[in-house]
């Protein structure tokens, strides 16, 4: 019985620890910069034509995460607008845009 136990407590730490590490993300922050250039939760985008897929990798199944955009307050607006359309191209379909607090 109580190897069974020792068995059973085993499998169980592994099939939670697999779990932990396969987890959809719940959210993707994409950042620009006041030269307008991409990062993808922190991680530079070298061209335009890499986000959608970017993106595309977060989406797993039915269950993609939302999108954040941080944008600088100095970044070309069209940017926004950008990353909106890329990642709805890519299956997402929460969107936001962070805002910074109003400085007093």
């Amino acid at each position: 019985m109580k190897s069974l136990v020792i068995a059973l407590t085993l499998l169980f730490g592994l099939v939670h620890a697999r779990a932990e590490t396969t987890a959809t993300p719940t959210s993707i922050i994409v950042s620009i910069d006041k030269d307008g250039k991409l990062a993808v939760n922190g991680v530079a985008v070298a061209r335009d034509e890499d986000l959608e897929p970017k993106l595309r990798s977060f989406v797993f199944g039915k269950a993609a995460p939302a999108v954040s955009i941080a944008a600088d307050v100095k970044a070309p607006k069209g940017r926004v607008t950008f990353v909106i359309a890329e990642a709805k191209r890519a299956g997402i379909t929460k969107i936001g845009v962070m805002a910074a607090p109003k400085k007093s």
